[in-house]
């Protein structure tokens, strides 16, 4: 509802005339006659949203807003407008919204920035667009139109209902711009001033992100553990206590280079072959500890329980050669191109080609997925349902063979002859990662990145698995164990889970084996 100070003359002039008319002996009874009818168009379109009836409800919501611009509900009825196309409320709501839905949804939250500056659904539309600018599938996406669209609505509306979530996506866009210092500033101002916030829980686990991006790995400790004793068991402690245990393991007990064996885990046990598998390549982790793995022979998707018991299996054409996974959406890549696992959507370059020459797949955490085509020799960029969106050329030296997303962001690409592995930084450009140990020597067949940026490399000759820092720095060498009861794992593939378990499959699927 509208509280506009320039409406203050209005107002006094609506206060005069029926205080004449009284005086006249006439007096006015209720309100006036145009905001009777406005409100009955709020409430009609209130119901048929109950109702489901949506497109009627625009109607009516049109109807009020352009018929009676200067009601006290019109910048509602816009609210509730832009909030049907978009009712994302906050950074878990990102990335679900479609291109039309966006574009339908934005003038009705320009309109309130436009016309009702001083209503109470302004922080609220404002909110509201700086979300949008966060968006995978808005072509006007732009981190630094979200981070001033928070700025702004900090600075209009300090005390404002979204106050505490815009604290929140100010620091997430900080973070992502690589300034994980000044979004600590207003993380601690959130938890500050609104400890008891929903948007606290999020504060806490983005400051343990950041912390760590800062090396500050005793303070990320403790905030991961001041996540995990409010949030016990949900989702979010049990990923915090994934990460804090990842935190612990890769930088309070690495063995700084010296040869470490892998001791396997025997809670996970598959027997692939007796599941019915027959190839393995490509294995994914979900954050709810499922594992997917590619049967290229069957063109077979398969996926496992934490335990290592299959779940089921899903078929797509072609030969897979790598899983892509994401919240649990799956891209399979094989000789036929790209599909994604639940829309069976082909992956097409801008000319609408198939891409045929796919080795690898990464999906980062904003959904966007980053096709490697060998044969173009170009890095691919779609949306979450794999609509075209941008291409990127690799680093000049070597084949590149495998790409893999990381923290913060970062895209990670493997290249052979010469070998060499690169990040991807914000400004675009590649670095190469400077290695201790000379890539020649492991001649690495694959490759993964942690939780927190540390490097796995899975060399060709059956082991060992080097763990590296992010800087290159080699952490441990973790050496395949023998048992005198089977034959001798000879790896084809590696994953890394949400705690730094180490997974990998036999080149002939005879088993997927968890390593601790």
């Amino acid at each position: 509802m509208q509280r506009h100070p320039h409406r203050s003359l209005k107002a006094g002039i609506c206060f005069l005339v029926p205080l004449a008319i009284l005086l006249m002996g006439n007096p006015l009874r209720g309100a006036p006659a145009e905001d009777r009818f406005a409100e009955r168009l709020f409430k009609n379109g209130i119901s048929l949203i109950r109702a489901g009836n949506q497109e009627h409800a625009l109607q009516t919501f049109d109807e009020l807003s352009r018929g009676f611009p200067n009601s006290p509900l019109a910048d509602d009825a816009l609210y509730r407008s832009g909030t049907l196309f978009y009712p994302a409320s906050g950074l878990r709501s990102l990335h679900r919204a479609g291109r039309d839905s966006i574009a339908r949804a934005i003038p009705y939250f320009q309109r309130i920035q436009e016309e009702y500056t001083y209503s109470d659904t302004a922080p609220l539309a404002l909110y509201k667009m700086a979300l949008l600018a966060l968006e995978s599938r808005n072509p006007g996406r732009s981190l630094d139109e979200a981070f001033a669209r928070f700025s702004r609505l900090l600075a209009l509306y300090p005390d404002s209902p979204v106050t505490d979530r815009a604290l929140l996506g100010t620091a997430h866009v900080q973070s992502r711009m690589g300034e994980c210092g000044q979004a600590m500033n207003h993380l601690d101002r959130l938890l500050e001033r609104f400890p008891e916030s929903a948007a606290s829980t999020g504060a806490l686990a983005l400051s343990a992100s950041c912390q760590a991006d800062l090396e500050q790995w005793v303070p990320a400790m403790e905030s991961l553990q001041e996540l995990i004793d409010a949030q016990g068991n949900s989702l979010e402690g049990s990923q915090a206590r994934r990460f804090l245990t990842l935190i612990y393991r890769t930088r309070f007990l690495p063995s700084l280079g010296r040869q470490v064996p892998l001791v396997r885990d025997t809670a996970f046990e598959t027997e692939t072959s007796k599941a019915g598998m027959r190839s393995c390549r490509g294995l994914a982790v979900g954050g709810n500890g499922r594992v997917y793995a590619g049967d290229p022979r069957q063109s077979f998707l398969w996926s496992f329980q934490e335990g290592g018991q299959p779940i089921g299996k899903s078929a797509r054409p072609g030969g897979i050669r790598w899983v892509g996974l994401r919240g649990g959406e799956g891209i399979l890549t094989g000789n036929r191109g790209a599909v994604h696992r639940k829309t069976g959507v082909h992956a097409l370059d801008r000319k609408g080609t198939p891409l045929l020459g796919i080795e690898s797949v990464a999906i980062s955490e904003d959904g966007t997925i980053f096709v490697l085509d060998s044969r173009e020799e170009k890095i691919f960029l779609f949306d979450g349902n794999l609509a075209y969106q941008d291409e990127l050329l690799p680093p000049g030296e070597g084949r590149p063979v495998k790409i893999r997303n990381g923290p913060r962001r970062h895209l990670f690409l493997l290249t052979e002859a010469p070998s060499g592995l690169f990040r991807r930084e914000a400004d675009g450009g590649w670095r190469e990662i400077p290695l201790e140990v000379e890539m020649t020597e492991t001649r690495p067949i694959d490759f993964a990145v942690d939780g927190v940026g540390n490097l796995y490399l899975l060399s060709r000759r059956g082991g060992p698995v080097l763990v590296f820092h992010p800087g290159g720095k080699l952490l441990v060498r973790l050496e395949m164990p023998s048992d005198p009861d089977r034959p001798r794992l000879i790896p084809g593939s590696l994953a890394v889970g949400p705690e730094g378990t180490i997974y990998l499959c036999g080149r002939k699927s005879d088993r997927i084996v968890r390593f601790r």
